[in-house]
């Protein structure tokens, strides 16, 4: 099984060469197999009958076999979505992913509703259609509980509470069931429901969705509990450097409060270390390490208790704001982050420390936009402005100021692209990177490395050349002196480390004691290099000189995940693409 979605690909019709535009899925049912024309993936007895169809502008769904990298023959449901300019564009779904998607929904309903039942709980539905909400036991054949406008249930909702924050979620809550918004959530610590003093928290959760004919719709489900043992507990997961929340609690948080919760007035802010590269070139990376301290902890200080913070990259921040309505607020917050990092890192004193400043880009859900994935990108597009004005500066995104966010989303912003490290997944990451460096001539090869430590969360890139491979440059959140990685040449070239790679070019060590009693010359070079685990993978730069790029965890073994080393196998093919010098 490769993936659970379709695979979309687009080829030549004279020379099968498969267009860099094919889906992720389909990248991924490739492997290392990028380069082959598209009719070497058909099985040879199917591809005249692709050939007849797409001759006869046949656009019903009809089977064919598909050749896995194992070289078995995968049977696809295949459609022609488009024939055009020479190039034909198909979707396939595999036989036997469709067969267990209907086998899953259909255990799935009667767990769900064995489930269910088990509850003493209650669920609503809502059609926009009549403007009615209804309200039933889930057992008891459906008994109906409530029944009437939209408008008097809230009234009833906040009728069971004085406290004001828990009418404003009320609210929110109202206003997604209504507007067809996706997934919501109303967690209140009290009984909002009725008068059983037994009963001490109040969860709702449901999604909305719109019908074919343009109807909302929503459903969900009401549970009252005596107890708290059910509440998942907040996430408590810092950054191990700098102590605010790590990349994924912080992104956690943030979909939460907006495609979750859908509270108003929420607000990212993306915070950049300006010219941060230049403090651990000038200063050494110790005193970069302190200057990300520092700046969290001015950050954390100054937003507030209306906030909470984030690490999402290097030397890249995330604050997230609800609740506040009136965008001076922000501007004083803003103002007063600015202001502070001044203070704490002056001008004049540039000659004993780091002098840091800070560029920010913000918006408002649902002001700007509609869901996290939006925002985020409105977000980043205001920090590009705020370092394109010259750094050291906030921007709020307006739409009116600014540029619409079909055209910043869609590549169509005269000067903008949106940061890989959005893509919501490893594959489209990967896709994003490979199709930047295929297409962009003015993506550099240290750039392309930058894009792999972060969006892939890779501790650190060593890159060798040549015959023998001589170290030429390495980057990542921990760097060891280049004396002391010039001297990594010697276990490289060892026939005995040569070896161990595949007929593929690739080394995958999950733990250097490996070499501990095999070859301690080899094991002590690894771990006086802080090198505890790699992946590594002999390719070509544009020269078609011989390179080796070391992908390595610098603080602790990991065993690697077979999709990142297949992934990072493709992104060692994109070196092919560069001059590296």
């Amino acid at each position: 099984m490769y993936n659970t979605e379709f695979y979309e690909v687009k080829f030549d019709m004279d020379t099968y060469d498969i267009s860099n535009t094919a889906n992720a899925p389909f990248y991924s049912f490739l492997g290392d197999r990028l380069y082959h024309p598209f009719n070497r993936l058909v099985y040879k007895d199917d591809f005249p009958i692709l050939l007849s169809h797409i001759e006869n502008e046949n656009w019903e769904v009809f089977p064919i076999r598909l050749i896995a990298p194992n070289h078995s023959l995968v049977w696809c449901n295949t459609k022609i979505m488009d024939v055009s300019d020479n190039k034909c564009t198909l979707h396939f779904l595999p036989l036997d992913i469709a067969y267990d998607v209907v086998t899953n929904i259909k255990n799935s309903l009667f767990s769900y509703n064995y489930i269910l039942e088990s509850y003493d709980d209650e669920f609503f539905e809502y059609d926009d259609n009549r403007q009615i909400i209804e309200v039933f036991k889930i057992h008891r054949n459906k008994q109906l509980l409530f029944s009437g406008p939209i408008e008097d249930f809230e009234r009833m909702l906040k009728n069971n509470t004085s406290n004001e924050e828990e009418k404003y979620e009320i609210s929110n809550l109202i206003n997604n069931i209504r507007l067809g918004n996706g997934f919501f959530t109303l967690d209140i610590k009290k009984n909002i429901i009725d008068d059983n003093p037994d009963m001490i928290h109040t969860l709702i959760k449901g999604a909305s969705f719109t019908d074919d004919i343009g109807n909302i719709k929503s459903s969900g489900y009401i549970h009252l509990s005596s107890d708290m043992q059910y509440e998942i507990a907040a996430s408590t997961q810092t950054d191990y450097l700098t102590g605010v929340l790590n990349k994924a609690d912080i992104t956690a948080k943030a979909i939460d409060y907006i495609d979750t919760k859908k509270l108003l007035n929420t607000t990212l802010v993306i915070i950049d270390v300006d010219h941060f590269k230049d403090v651990n070139d000038t200063y050494g990376h110790q005193a970069g390490d302190e200057v990300l301290r520092k700046v969290a902890s001015i950050i954390d200080r100054e937003a507030g208790s209306s906030s909470v913070v984030g690490r999402i990259g290097g030397d890249e921040f995330l604050v997230l704001f609800r609740g506040i309505d009136n965008m001076e607020d922000y501007r004083e917050y803003l103002r007063g982050i600015k202001n502070a990092i001044h203070i704490a890192f002056p001008a004049d004193k540039k000659d004993v420390q780091p002098y840091v400043t800070l560029s920010i880009g913000c918006a408002s859900y649902p002001k700007d936009a509609k869901n996290y994935s939006d925002l985020l990108t409105l977000a980043d597009y205001a920090l590009y402005l705020a370092k394109k004005k010259g750094r050291d500066r906030y921007i709020i995104y307006n739409e009116m100021l600014h540029d619409s966010l079909e055209n910043i989303r869609n590549g169509k912003s005269s000067s903008f692209s949106i940061n890989n490290r959005r893509a919501s997944s490893k594959y489209e990451i990967v896709c994003d990177l490979m199709n930047k460096a295929y297409t962009d001539t003015n993506y550099t090869f240290n750039q392309f490395l930058d894009d792999i430590i972060l969006d892939l969360e890779i501790e650190r890139i060593n890159v060798y050349k040549g015959t023998p491979y001589e170290f030429v440059k390495s980057c990542g959140n921990t760097i060891t002196p280049v004396e002391q990685l010039k001297k990594t040449n010697v276990y490289i070239n060892s026939p005995v480390y040569q070896e161990l790679f595949d007929d593929k070019g690739c080394y995958v060590c999950n733990n250097n004691i490996y070499f501990k009693e095999r070859d301690y010359d080899i094991y002590k070079q690894l771990t006086d290099n802080n090198i505890y685990s790699l992946i590594q993978y002999k390719a070509f730069d544009s020269n078609n000189t011989p390179v080796l790029i070391s992908f390595e965890a610098t603080r602790k073994t990991i065993g690697w995940h077979p999709e990142l080393i297949m992934l990072l196998g493709l992104l060692s093919k994109v070196l092919s693409q560069f001059k590296i010098d």
